[in-house]
């Protein structure tokens, strides 16, 4: 309930579901009592993503060969490290889905994220 209450009250609509509910909407029984809908992961482009940091110190990460959402686990490493950034091939790559911002822990929904069309031009 306390997650409800901070997230009201920095504008997120809440809405207090029974837990058959909230089974329902997550489906399946792991939710912890909260469940988030969001939007579809939307993909930056590489000038927005420097130029989001232009004046500041950054670091973009480059990952390659990502075929496994649990992979992302790990993502929230270029997040610890400082970076904003995260780019990965647009073939041959795990999607971000709600599933890799659940395995992340969230730290997939803060850096900007560009899908590369090869390993060469990010």
């Amino acid at each position: 309930m306390k997650r409800a209450l901070k997230s009201a009250q920095i504008g997120v609509p809440v809405r207090v579901l029974s837990r058959v509910e909230l089974d329902e909407i997550a489906g399946n029984a792991a939710h912890q009592g909260l469940v988030a809908a969001t939007s579809a992961k939307q993909y930056s482009d590489l000038d927005d993503i420097v130029a989001s940091r232009r004046g500041k110190q950054s670091l973009i990460v480059v990952l390659d060969g990502v075929e496994d959402r649990t992979i992302w686990e790990r993502s929230c490493a270029p997040r610890r490290c400082g970076s904003r950034g995260v780019v990965i091939p647009e073939r041959r790559s795990a999607a971000v889905t709600a599933a890799v911002a659940k395995v992340s822990a969230g730290a997939s929904e803060h850096f900007r994220l560009r899908k590369s069309p090869t390993s060469r031009e990010p």
